[in-house]
């Protein structure tokens, strides 16, 4: 018999290198404490998150319930779920929703799938509410601010709850004097929160008012006096340009007209009986519109100019949601 020698070939298990460029990936952090990661969920499917300017978010994903890492801990809920793609967070959500495929007699055990589902982590503050001043020593149900910027009733609010032992997980990079990134508040509030008012709906009432709110995937909350910028060239700031064939792609450039929700002027009802009026002369003006009525209630404080900024604001986002614009553009380029 003979024996024939084969070149020898040495094979050497390594430790992966960090992932490149590898796509959207879900990290997983313990419900227990969010500066603990569970894992890296690499099987999951159809990752899909929203980030919005002043409003919650949401997010999801799929992973299979065969997978390695679909664990009870990975998928608990109240888990913190941030969205990475290629090596940098993007956005993040918590585990709220939880639905389970546990078995699929046409598709077998691939389709078998646990769906995850949550909202945007800027409803953290929802953990928090209003409580009177000097609590426990005072317990007067309602708390009044006068002459203050919407910053500085925030930052009061998310500093008492802190110092209950609430809302320990997250911080916040603007003061009672500058935004987030060190311009002066312009505004002054009189407003008056009742007890029991979560913080969320305390942020999204001083978002009405015209402040912007940011919640970052660290779960730091950033305010501005406002975050938008004017690009159509009288900043200064350059254009943003979408090129089809390059950013834009197969699907098409939208615009989804609702004429329907449009109002050229409001009646602001505040506290205390106090009613305001406010007109956008512009959208009356036009012919197609005319005079359109509508309405809103502002409970939280009877000042005429924080009622005129509210119904104002609205008047605005009622307009932009009107002749809202959609496209579709390539991650990357």
């Amino acid at each position: 018999m003979t024996v024939r020698d084969s070149k020898g070939v040495f094979l050497q298990v390594l430790e992966p290198a960090q992932a490149v460029a590898t796509g959207i990936e879900i990290d997983v952090y313990d419900a227990a404490d969010y500066n603990s990661m569970l894992e890296t969920l690499e099987g999951a499917r159809t990752v899909t998150y929203q980030k919005q300017l002043n409003q919650a978010g949401a997010g999801g994903f799929k992973l299979n319930r065969h997978d390695a890492k679909a664990t009870t801990e990975n998928l608990q809920k109240g888990n913190l779920c941030r969205v990475k793609i290629d090596g940098t967070y993007r956005g993040a959500f918590f585990t709220e929703e939880t639905v389970r495929d546990f078995a699929d007699p046409t598709k077998g055990a691939g389709a078998e799938d646990i769906e995850i589902k949550g909202r945007g982590v800027m409803v953290y503050l929802e953990r928090a509410v209003v409580h009177p001043t000097g609590w426990p020593g005072t317990r007067l149900p309602d708390v009044p601010y006068t002459g203050v910027t919407r910053g500085a009733i925030l930052k009061d609010q998310i500093d008492q709850a802190q110092a209950r032992g609430a809302l320990s997980a997250m911080t916040y990079d603007f003061s009672a004097t500058v935004d987030s990134i060190g311009n002066p508040w312009t505004d002054t509030n009189t407003l008056t929160l009742h007890i029991g008012l979560n913080l969320f709906d305390l942020l999204l009432q001083l978002a009405a008012l015209g402040t912007d709110f940011v919640m970052d995937e660290q779960l730091g909350l950033h305010a501005y006096q406002s975050l938008s910028i004017d690009r159509t060239g009288s900043s200064g700031a350059d254009p943003v340009i979408f090129r089809q064939g390059k950013h834009v792609g197969q699907k098409a450039l939208t615009m989804d007209e609702h004429n329907t929700a449009v109002r050229s002027r409001l009646l602001v009802e505040g506290s205390g009986n106090i009613i305001q009026e406010v007109v956008d002369a512009p959208i009356e003006a036009d012919p197609t519109v005319g005079r359109r009525e509508g309405y809103l209630s502002y409970t939280s404080s009877g000042d005429t100019q924080a009622l005129n900024d509210a119904g104002t604001s609205l008047l605005q986002q009622m307009a932009i949601d009107a002749h809202p614009l959609s496209m579709t553009v390539t991650h990357g380029l």
